[in-house]
């Protein structure tokens, strides 16, 4: 079928039977959906990459309720037109071929994806529509025992989680680095499938590097794991923010200048960090050690068939 396309790109998707409502401000998605109107099908397609692209996979949605108002922009304190739109989620898809009709994006195609038919044939993916990922953590009891949980909330505001047990299938760290990459897939794609994990783990180790280097050059302790998926939770970063603020607490007590104390508990704490995690003295080696021994990350690349028994071992979504 061929149907107008509305970019998302807060990554909120109504699950297939629900409803959410929404706020548009930009002009485009103000002109689709009035061209549109109540009754009509769109295809919601996530902004991803940074916002530069469409996702070609979303959420087919029956607008339900249209309505126009005022509201005021708290940056200009001037007024501006909002359109507001109930929106009823109907099924999973995925765009063919993308084209700029009139002014309008269309996919010339828009198939229907069954999440279970896709897990029968192997394809396992996970379903970000419905809810919002908040966070998540890594549970690692034994090498056979470990235990991987997202949360998060659903529209309502309701706590739901997913969790899948991948010991036997990778090691803890590898479990911890691919807890980021689903949160990441899911908040960015609206959908976790293997082909986006491998990008969301690439991503995520990146940054995750980027921060340990910048971190240490750059004498920023409070920096260490954050990445734009969240702050990732480990010894490494755990002890960065307690040794600062330990260190601080005790030059700020003996009298010493905010800038001077700050510089100096930034200096400490990085000091009493390599020491702590045995990372070594060797410059090159130190954002690698970083990752592996003090975030407990693995950024060695997975196979695809690997990533199918992970993405297997956990629901389609919440509510399965």
């Amino acid at each position: 079928m061929k149907a107008l396309v509305l970019p998302v790109a807060n990554g909120i998707f109504p699950q297939p039977g629900g409803t959410v409502e929404g706020i548009f401000l930009d002009e485009f998605s103000q002109r689709t959906l009035s061209r549109l109107g109540i009754g009509s099908t769109a295809l919601l397609l996530p902004l991803a990459w940074g916002r530069r692209a469409l996702y070609p996979a979303g959420m087919l949605v029956r607008i339900k309720d249209l309505g126009r108002g005022e509201a005021l922009n708290p940056v200009t304190w001037t007024m501006k037109t909002i359109l507001a739109a109930r929106l009823s989620g109907q099924t999973h898809a995925g765009a063919g071929r993308l084209v700029v009709e009139d002014g309008f994006i269309v996919a010339e195609t828009a198939e229907v994806l069954n999440l279970e038919s896709l897990r029968s044939r192997g394809q396992p993916v996970i379903s970000g529509a419905g809810w919002q990922v908040q966070g998540g953590y890594t549970e690692p009891r034994s090498e056979k025992d470990i235990t991987v949980v997202i949360y998060g909330q659903d529209h309502q505001g309701v706590a739901v989680e997913i969790q899948g047990q991948v010991g036997g299938i990778v090691a803890h760290e590898t479990a911890h680095t691919l807890e980021h990459s689903i949160i990441r897939a899911l908040r960015e794609y609206g959908l976790c499938t293997v082909k986006n994990l491998i990008w969301s783990m690439r991503a995520e180790v990146t940054e995750l590097k980027e921060s340990i280097s910048w971190g240490l050059n750059f004498k920023l302790p409070e920096i260490l794991g954050q990445t734009r998926s969240g702050y990732c939770g480990n010894p490494m970063t755990s002890l960065a923010h307690f040794y600062l603020g330990q260190e601080l607490s005790q030059l700020l007590n003996e009298g010493r200048a905010l800038p001077l104390a700050l510089e100096r508990a930034r200096n400490r704490t990085l000091s009493r960090l390599t020491q702590t995690l045995h990372l070594g003295a060797e410059p090159e080696y130190l954002t690698l050690r970083g990752l592996k021994i003090g975030m407990c990350h693995d950024d060695s690349e997975v196979k695809p068939s690997i990533l199918r028994r992970v993405l297997s071992a956990f629901p389609s979504d919440p509510w399965s």
